[in-house]
């Protein structure tokens, strides 16, 4: 919400801390072992806290900085990197916080997917969705659509990509790009 992220235990109710900002809360997640928390802000702030305590200085807690609205955070299955989705994507690692990748796109990110194996990363604004190489941050190719996309998802085998947007739902090869069906 705004001015912050409140959490929950999950089967009292019981409201356990808050994790402050200074600006509205556009997304929240969880790394995949549970430790900490990715929350991102209205401009240019992404904190990573620490989930047990709520807070935000310490060995595993980072400052990510965007120049822009940061619209939503995104942890890889292992958690060794979070994405970031700005003017571009950012990778980072997130141990140390370095940028270890930038996607440039000419809209605001708006969704960030990994593959199941890692190696590719679909994201999506208002000019369609794209599927890049998580590595080296090669364009892999575009999946074009009339219309605004809203999600982007991968199929648990990773051949697949299914986008989402007010036109219904288009799934696409994931090594080809081309449209299936």
């Amino acid at each position: 919400s705004a001015g912050g992220v409140r959490v929950w235990d999950a089967v009292t109710g019981e409201s356990l801390f808050s994790l402050k900002h200074s600006r509205l809360v556009k997304s929240v997640a969880w790394s995949p072992d549970g430790s900490r928390i990715a929350t991102s802000s209205t401009f240019d702030d992404v904190q990573v806290w620490d989930a047990v305590t709520g807070e935000v200085t310490g060995e595993n807690v980072l400052s990510l900085k965007h120049s822009r609205l940061v619209k939503l955070v995104v942890w890889l299955s292992d958690g060794s990197r979070i994405a970031t989705g700005s003017d571009g994507v950012r990778v980072w690692d997130a141990v140390t916080g370095e940028n270890v990748l930038s996607l440039e796109h000419d809209r605001l990110v708006k969704l960030v997917a990994w593959s199941p194996d890692s190696r590719r990363i679909a994201t999506g604004s208002d000019d369609g969705a794209r599927v890049w190489d998580a590595v080296t941050g090669e364009s892999l190719f575009s999946l074009k659509r009339s219309r605004l996309v809203d999600s982007v998802v991968w199929s648990p085998d990773g051949s697949r990509i299914a986008t989402g947007s007010a036109g219904g739902v288009r799934v696409w090869d994931a090594v080809t790009g081309e449209s299936l069906f």
